[in-house]
Formats: structure tokens, sequence, C-alpha cells
């Protein structure tokens, strides 16, 4: 169970955060038109880096591998172990169980989310994490969504108070 959410005045720190990545999955990837696709990879990848850098936890979530969307990003399954991939069949990870399990399990209250379709199963998980009391950031740089209206619809549409860019030059 996440800890009181935070005022949000206080900085990120490794011992308060988890990174939760969606759906960073090849076949999703080419629908992204709200940014340039290859800048999103290598800011994902960056990312998924300086977490692993700083040994901040990663969970990450695929949907339909098998029929659909493919595996995971190639170049997160060598950072990333296996362990921490999540595979659901919903547009909104927060509904399966092993999912908010593996959130509980690493016991942070800060969720640093971001994902391919920010409009669908970014903000569903946002909104979720927010509901059971989690702090919920969006890294804006590392998703994206069918267009460029879509993805600043999703993110100033709701509650989610506090967005976080990161600098990938």
């Amino acid at each position: 169970m996440a800890t009181k959410r935070s005022d949000y005045k206080n900085l990120l720190t490794p011992r308060d955060s988890t990174i939760i990545l969606l759906n960073s999955q090849p076949e999703l990837l080419s629908g992204i038109m709200s940014m340039d696709r290859q800048q999103l990879l290598s800011n994902t990848i960056a990312l998924a880096k300086i977490a692993k850098i700083f040994a901040v936890p990663i969970i990450l979530s695929v949907v339909e591998t098998e029929h659909l969307s493919g595996r995971l990003f190639p170049e997160l399954e060598t950072l990333i172990p296996e362990e921490n991939l999540i595979a659901h069949s919903t547009t909104n990870p927060w509904e399966v169980p092993a999912f908010v399990e593996a959130v509980k399990d690493v016991g942070q209250s800060r969720l640093l989310m971001a994902g391919v379709w920010t409009d669908v199963s970014l903000t569903f998980s946002a909104l979720c994490a927010l509901e059971e009391g989690y702090d919920a950031y969006v890294v804006t740089d590392t998703s994206g969504s069918i267009s460029a209206a879509a993805h600043e619809a999703a993110l100033g549409s709701g509650p989610i108070k506090f967005l976080v860019r990161i600098a990938m030059s």
C-alpha cells in the first residue's frame, strides 16, 4: 500500500520512486504520431538506463505479446529482468492483479509512468494510481499517442498533477 500522497514539493529520489513503463513494444510504437518514434524509443531506453544506474525499481507492462503487439523493445529486454514484466490483455494494466501487486510489492509512493498510448493505458493507469493514493508522475518525453492533440488532451484533462520532463541531449 502506498504511503500518504505527497504535496509534490519534495524532490524525487531513488528511495521513494518506481519507474513504470507501459507497453513499450515495437508494434505499438508504429502508431505514434505525437513525437518522433525514434526519439521516444531513445528516451525510453535512456530512462531505463538512468533507473538502473540509480537502482530505481522498474515495472514493465506489455499487452498481447503473442498475437498483437509483439515483445518488448529489444533494447529494454537486455536492461530489465524478465521477472519485472507483467503481461496483460486490457487497455488498463491496473486492472491486472499481478500488475497492482508488483507496484505494491515495490513499496514506493511515487510512480514515474511512461508509455506508448498516453491517452489510453498511461492515463488509465495514472488515474488508478492516484485513486490508490500514489503520486503519479508522467514522463512526457517517453510517452506518445496517435496525435499530438490526443497526447496533450490526455495530459491536460485529468488530475495528473505533475509532469516530469527529462532532457536527453
